[in-house]
């Protein structure tokens, strides 16, 4: 139900600004729902949730088609889904015994809305990164491995911009 309004949404605003958006959101609804105890507003959570992260899956899979390479799209994709695999079984590997130390399930909203947040972030470095060589109209994904050709790596860490 969320995915065509979603897709539609992407398809008019961009879809990095997106993906940072509707993590921020979803980190932030983990967060709130970390603390609800009731089992009627804690499922009406849920259902609130699944809309940024519906918005979050249609919004992705667009930023990996808009930021890779065409000619090296498979290659890439291939790398990512190898890497996503190893990080989630390290990630795992210490969530779970971290759970049992703290001996809360609950912590596990903590557990997602940190890395939520902090996916965000990186993306918003992603962002200032995909503008500083060229944006919507002039961005050519970098083929060589060489990230920085033509990108002052100051203005993309700088605050202010």
């Amino acid at each position: 139900i969320c995915s065509i309004p979603a897709g539609f949404l992407v398809d008019k605003l961009n879809s990095i600004f997106i993906s940072i958006v509707s993590l921020f959101l979803v980190g932030m609804l983990h967060a709130a729902a970390f603390f609800i105890h009731d089992k009627t507003v804690y499922q009406i959570m849920g259902l609130i949730m699944m809309v940024p992260a519906s918005v979050y899956g249609v919004s992705s899979m667009a930023m990996v088609v808009q930021l890779l390479p065409k000619s090296k799209y498979g290659q890439f994709v291939s790398a990512m889904q190898m890497m996503m695999g190893i990080a989630l079984i390290l990630g795992n590997l210490v969530a779970g015994p971290l759970l049992d130390w703290v001996g809360n399930y609950r912590y596990m909203l903590v557990w997602y809305t940190l890395f939520e947040i902090l996916a965000a972030i990186m993306a918003i470095f992603v962002y200032k990164h995909w503008l500083a060589l060229g944006g919507e109209k002039d961005y050519i994904a970098p083929e060589n491995g060489n990230l920085t050709e033509h990108v002052e790596f100051d203005k993309i860490l700088d605050p202010k911009s």
